[in-house]
């Protein structure tokens, strides 16, 4: 899951064809998802590593969210 980066320059593009045509934050969320969902993460615990791996622009516009170091779906959500 770490290694499925996002980079800064890539930041407000656009990925994919037709109707799944995204921007790059959102496809990296949809993608990260079923990785995070097999490895069964409930308490969030691989959330600051994942953190970690984003680009200071996408963690400057997360919002302050009760849960969003707890659980990884508000997290992804949030993304």
């Amino acid at each position: 899951m770490m290694s499925y980066k996002l980079q800064e320059d890539d930041l407000g593009k656009m990925e994919g064809e037709g109707r799944q045509r995204n921007y790059t934050h959102i496809r990296w969320a949809d993608n990260v998802e079923p990785l995070w969902k097999q490895l069964e993460d409930k308490n969030g615990l691989l959330i600051p590593e994942v953190r970690a791996s984003l680009p200071n622009s996408i963690l400057d516009c997360l919002p302050d969210l009760k849960d969003i170091h707890t659980n990884f779906s508000v997290f992804l959500q949030a993304v």
